[in-house]
This record gives structure tokens, sequence and C-alpha cells, in this order.
């Protein structure tokens, strides 16, 4: 374990007992301490064990922003449910940030075990479908994501564009790789055209690309809000 690491999960803990949250202080530092440890052992630190330590900082950092909220709601909660939480379901939540190789996707991983705790999710198998979903999905596909979710369509994105569907740049061909695949996650519903019969690859209209369901539910349990918007319901 590195010395910034380390100095994080200290500060962490200094942090939870001064506001009173030893209990999550040490459910984070016990958990992450457990399962770092082991590996620092070795005699070099690999590029995956930086990266993941990166990815743990950064973890901690949106833990302590988010840790009087998740600590209002454990103070309610028996001693079954927390050890539940600690053993079973942060693991999870560390699991998909040590493997993790973006680090803007990490403030969503810890929305996501912050909306687990407040409302008292605990279908194992639901939450490691979401989360499974979030491994597939890149920063730029959860943007578009965030705008169909909100309908933002004052932002004028190519794949959003009514005229002219020929891919013309490397970016919208991105983007449109980025729909397709959220469509094939289930996450939104594109209206099939003639030119998507014939095999041909355009960019999706507007008036076409929908956000479903599951995206819905998708974005509510990461909290994939954009920053502006207090209206998250």
């Amino acid at each position: 374990m590195n010395k910034t690491l380390k100095e994080k999960l200290n500060d962490f803990t200094e942090i939870s007992l001064e506001i009173g949250a030893p209990i999550v202080g040490n459910m984070v530092t016990d958990t992450i301490i457990g399962q770092i440890v082991p590996g620092a052992a070795t005699a070099f630190l690999s590029y995956r064990q930086k990266r993941t330590e990166k990815m743990l900082i950064r973890a901690i950092d949106e833990l302590k922003i988010q840790i009087s909220e998740i600590n209002s709601k454990l103070i309610g909660m028996s001693e079954k449910q927390i050890i539940l939480i600690k053993e079973s379901i942060f693991p999870i939540v560390l699991d998909n940030i040590e493997k993790e190789s973006e680090e803007e996707k990490i403030k969503y991983i810890v929305n996501g075990f912050k909306h687990s705790i407040n409302y008292d999710i605990t279908d194992f198998d639901l939450i490691l479908s979401y989360y499974d979903i979030l491994n597939d999905l890149r920063m730029i596909d959860i943007r578009i994501l965030i705008d169909l979710y909100e309908e933002s369509k004052k932002m004028v994105r190519s794949y959003m564009e009514e005229t002219e569907r020929t891919i013309k740049t490397e970016y919208e061909a991105v983007e449109t790789y980025a729909i397709k695949k959220m469509e094939s996650l289930g996450l939104i519903s594109v209206k099939k055209t003639f030119e998507d019969l014939e095999g041909r690859v355009t960019k999706p209209k507007k008036s076409a690309t929908k956000i479903s369901k599951l995206g819905i539910y998708f974005v509510k349990f990461f909290e994939m809000y954009k920053e502006k918007d207090d209206n998250n319901e």
C-alpha cells in the first residue's frame, strides 16, 4: 500500500471519528486494508496495483463527501444489517473500484453503494446486475445516457441531429457505437429505419432514441444527475 493511500485511509478514519461515524470509517478501512495489504507484500508494484490504488484514493475522497449521509442511515440499522453491508455489499463495490480504469466513474460506483444503503437494497442479483452494466459503459456512454434521461435536447450533439445521418467524423462514429452498445444492454431503445434494416450504420435520429425503463432505474441507482439539477426525482 503506498504512502498516499495510507494517509487517505488515516484521514478518513479521523474524519469518521470526528463526526461520530465510526461505523462507516471501520467498514471502509477494514475492507480496503484486507484487500490491498496481501498484494502489497510483493517486491514490486505493478501497473494494475498502482491504478487500483489511484482509484481507491478517489473512492475515499468520494466517500468523505457522503460519509454523513451514509452514517445517518447506518445508525438506524441493526448489527445484522450492518454486517450484511460490510461483508457482502461493500466488497461488491470495492471489486468494481479495483478493476475500474476511468477515474471519473468512481463517483457513480460510490453513489451505487450509498443508494443501496439509503433504499435498503439487499438483492445481490440486482446490485450485481447494475454494476455489471456499469462495467460495460465508458464515460462517453454515460454522458449520452444522462442527456437522454434528462431529455436535454438543448445541447446539440451529433447523435441527436434529425437531418444528415451519414457518419462523417471519428467522434460521430464513437457516439454511434455508444448508442448501439447501450441499446444492446437494454438501457435505451432506438426505432429501426430502412437504413438499419439494410445493414447500413447510421446515426440514430433524435426522435427515434429514447431511454428505457431499465435505463431510468440504472441512472437513479447510480445517481447520474447533472450537478446543476437539484430535482432528481
